[in-house]
């Protein structure tokens, strides 16, 4: 099938000519469809029986169809035949031709006799229940000339009436019923009619020279299409409009369904609409197409010499064309509406996990994350996915194909995609291995500082050598030295303080000289403090003699008062600690000396 007059994202079907044949003097003007079962009817009142039947090379994996002819019967009356209903389970093909009903065998081709009297007349039209939930064959029959309903149940002997309904405003010129609701087309309006209630509502009129009245239901969901004028409607079972109408670019003939495409045919041309947007998505100039109809999803066309199949393009195929093609919101849509609905086999959900994250990666650079951020966790997320979007920013290069790069994004941006992916972690449920410790490190690091102080205190195992050379990359040297200490390496830590107390380097979340006297009381360390002791006091006097008075560690006193021989106030305040308040005068003499001689 060729693509549209403007380029369309999805490839929804294959258009397949599959048999030629000679028909009978007219034209086809029905068709109907049941399994490998083909039934046109014919303006002459003839009926033939085709048969699909299909081949797949194993080589190439392609799938080779063809038709052959089997039988034909013709019905009573000999007029052309409007309408063709297959009933597989008791083995009937039932016809509408000149108002009247025909029954015959659908292999055998014989007309059944016994049916004659149990037919109704003056039928304008017919409709198979297509939302039945039993195995009973159920058909809607509009009497002309009564204005009547009749549901009828299909035996294998004749057709018995299960209810009538009367007194229609008008006869009705189209029909198609879906387990409790009928929508009904009559000459001039539509209307709803629903078994449960035994109430008509009428929808809204039509004009009859510009409106061919079309149809049919659509889908498990129990909505139904309508046309008019040169759009088609979409309601639900209550008669509401539930989804924005579809605008055919040439108002069709004829409507199929496949979901969630809905397929429309003109004299000139096909066209195929999705459900999800009402957009179109595939158009075709082609001409000469009798009647549609549909099973399973794929699509029968037959015109005067030729019958064709529209087979769709597998849903994963489409799915990865869209992505293939940035249409992510499209792709996962038509993901959900048909993978998510199949069959639950491994191979599916498998198949379906990958699109989803293949969809979220594509969300992730575009920076659609509450849409990434859904997809992810709908999918078993594992380490690996995490340390892929971690790159993805982290690297400051172009990704892929989508010219994305974080670090050419606002600050408030970049803090959303560290945000998301932390949120990720948080819900993803992997083992914390260490380098996913360390990722978490890295953007803790970058917008939720309190939390690094948690990891820390947790003491889980990191790549120390990358956080180092991650934090002296983003310039967060209080945060460095801060693991520098977490990690026991108090010499590097208290480096990394004195150039930021230096003003060598800068980071404002420096907190200042007091915190270097913490770690180093922490220590408690008599040769780690001795070592800062004199820079310290050429910082602040008043911090360092803190630290000297606080320490338990056994100091070089001698050391200690030789530095601070110069301040008499700072000397006084560090004798009497050692002297009046630690008691440590029968050990210190020299101390007491000089403090006695101080207060002198």
């Amino acid at each position: 099938m060729q693509a549209s007059r403007q380029q369309q994202p999805v490839k929804a079907f294959d258009l397949l000519p599959v048999c030629e044949y000679t028909a009978p003097n007219g034209y086809a003007s029905c068709i109907s469809v049941a399994g490998n079962d083909i039934y046109v009817g014919y303006s002459t009142g003839h009926v033939r029986h085709f048969l699909v039947s299909s081949a797949t090379n194993s080589a190439t994996g392609r799938t080779k169809y063809s038709v052959r002819f089997l039988d034909d019967m013709i019905g009573a009356s000999r007029k052309e035949v409007k309408k063709l209903v297959i009933a597989p389970t008791i083995a009937r093909v039932i016809g509408l031709a000149e108002g009247s009903l025909f029954v015959g065998d659908m292999f055998s081709m014989v007309l059944a006799q016994s049916y004659s009297r149990s037919t109704p007349k003056s039928v304008s039209c017919m409709s198979v229940n297509e939302g039945s939930t039993s195995y009973e064959m159920e058909i809607a029959v509009c009497c002309s000339k009564k204005r009547t309903i009749q549901l009828m149940m299909v035996t294998t002997e004749r057709l018995v009436q299960k209810q009538e309904i009367t007194n229609l405003a008008q006869v009705p010129q189209g029909i198609t019923w879906n387990g409790s609701i009928i929508l009904l087309a009559y000459e001039s309006c539509y209307s709803l009619y629903n078994l449960m209630s035994r109430t008509e509502m009428e929808l809204f009129p039509y004009d009859t020279s510009v409106t061919r009245p079309l149809v049919r239901p659509l889908g498990a969901d129990g909505e139904l299409y309508l046309s008019e004028g040169g759009l088609g409607m979409i309601i639900n079972q209550s008669g509401d409009v539930s989804r924005a109408p579809i605008v055919w670019d040439d108002s069709p003939d004829h409507v199929a369904y496949s979901n969630p495409y809905i397929i429309g045919v003109s004299s000139t041309a096909i066209q195929v609409y999705s459900l999800l947007d009402q957009q179109l998505k595939q158009q075709s100039g082609f001409q000469g197409v009798c009647c549609v109809a549909s099973f399973s999803g794929n699509i029968f066309l037959v015109s005067p010499h030729q019958l064709y199949m529209m087979l769709p393009v597998p849903a994963d195929e489409q799915v990865e064309r869209l992505l293939d093609s940035c249409h992510v919101s499209q792709a996962m849509a038509l993901a959900e509406e048909t993978l998510a609905n199949l069959t639950r086999s491994p191979a599916k959900i498998s198949r379906l996990k990958v699109l989803r994250q293949k969809a979220a990666k594509m969300y992730w650079m575009q920076g659609d994350l509450a849409e990434a951020f859904e997809l992810y966790t709908r999918t078993d997320t594992q380490p690996e996915l995490i340390y892929t979007l971690y790159d993805t920013l982290s690297d400051s290069r172009c990704q892929g194909n989508t010219k994305f790069s974080v670090a050419s994004l606002p600050e408030d941006k970049k803090r959303e995609y560290h945000l998301a992916l932390l949120q990720l972690i948080s819900k993803s449920g992997a083992p914390k291995t260490e380098e996913l410790n360390t990722v978490e490190f890295k953007l803790c690091a970058l917008v939720n500082p309190r939390k690094v102080e948690h990891l820390l205190r947790e003491g889980k195992h990191l790549d120390v050598r990358g956080i180092i050379s991650f934090l002296q990359h983003q310039k967060l040297f209080n945060m460095l030295a801060e693991f520098y200490a977490a990690s026991s390496f108090i010499a590097e830590a208290i480096d990394q303080w004195r150039e930021l107390e230096e003003g060598r380097v800068v980071d404002s979340s420096y907190p200042g000289l007091s915190r270097i006297v913490d770690v180093l009381l922490a220590t408690n360390i008599q040769g780690v403090i001795m070592e800062h002791v004199e820079w310290l006091l050429t910082r602040d006097q008043h911090v360092t003699l803190r630290l000297l008075t606080t320490t338990t560690a056994e100091l070089n006193h001698d050391q200690v008062l030789a530095l601070l021989k110069d301040n008499p106030d700072s000397l006084m305040f560090y004798l009497e600690d050692l002297v009046v308040t630690k008691k440590t005068e029968t050990r210190l003499q020299k101390p007491l000396q000089i403090l006695v001689g101080l207060k002198s």
